[in-house]
């Protein structure tokens, strides 16, 4: 059985290959006792890369042979449908001149609710679910009748907070969970994670970014640093974007100098820190 589901992982390895949604796609495989497990890297059409993991329990081989074979092609078509509702939004938000950019990326995780998985003062990015990218599909030919543009001419703050009422969420079952603040910072790194990273990685070369969120819960304030991490030097420098923080509970930036630099120099690294990742073994 092994050798015949491998060469159903070969056929549908092809397919994939011909598909002129992706620039380059890489479909790994391994296959043991219990499952068939699978994982598809790719380059789509505008230079994102991505890659997306699946398991297959291992029954009878025509259930795999048809498991799989859906797999792949909910990919091709995702993918294709991911791409074809950021153009529609991309050119009405443009024509618009809308506050933020706002982007979709295919995702097959299978939890109840999707992710924003990245975002700043200008764009957010949210990653689909497989119940929202099937459902999506099923609509590959009239996209443009399940969107209302209009949700998407509205703020950052705005956008997450009507995230689950926007007719496109409702009808692909596209939801989040929590506060504002709360989903606006489970994807993305604190200022713990930041240095736990550059402590794992202290014996690199050169320089590497991070982006984190700070934020001061009790009074709904949010603000992302930026970080340049110079390895060869042991430098840490951090910038508060735009200088500028995001008031949820306002729906608007605080630009204050005196109130940007308090928060800056309580997030900034201090040099006891310094001294402690770079020199801790």
């Amino acid at each position: 059985m092994i050798e015949n589901i491998q060469s159903i992982i070969d056929e549908q390895a092809k397919i994939l290959e011909s598909s002129s949604e992706f620039k380059s796609i890489c479909l790994q495989s391994d296959v043991n006792e219990r499952m068939v497990l699978l994982k598809c890297k790719y380059t789509d059409i505008y230079d994102c890369k991505d890659k997306v993991a699946y398991g297959v329990l291992k029954t009878d081989e025509d259930a795999v042979k048809k498991e799989i074979e859906n797999w792949v092609n909910n990919i091709i078509e995702g993918v294709k449908a991911v791409r074809e509702l950021n153009d529609i939004i991309k050119m009405y938000q443009k024509a618009n001149n809308c506050q933020i950019s706002i982007f979709y990326k295919f995702g097959y995780d299978l939890k109840d609710n999707v992710k924003i998985i990245d975002w700043d003062y200008n764009k957010i990015i949210v990653k689909l679910n497989k119940k929202a990218i099937c459902n999506l599909i099923s609509y590959i030919n009239n996209i443009d009748e399940i969107i209302n543009l209009k949700d998407y001419d509205c703020s950052l703050v705005k956008f997450i907070e009507r995230f689950n009422d926007i007719k496109l969420h409702k009808i692909i079952g596209a939801s989040v969970e929590g506060n504002t603040i709360e989903i606006l910072k489970s994807n993305m790194l604190s200022r713990a994670e930041v240095i736990k990273k550059i402590e794992e990685n202290r014996n690199n070369k050169g320089v590497q970014k991070f982006k984190s969120v700070f934020s001061l819960d009790e009074i709904d304030l949010l603000a992302i640093f930026l970080w340049n991490v110079d390895f060869d030097s042991g430098i840490i420098e951090t910038t508060l974007m735009d200088e500028k923080i995001l008031s949820i509970q306002d729906d608007m930036f605080i630009r204050d100098e005196n109130i940007c630099k308090a928060i800056h120099n309580l997030y900034e690294i201090k040099a006891k820190e310094l001294f402690s990742i770079f020199n801790k073994y």
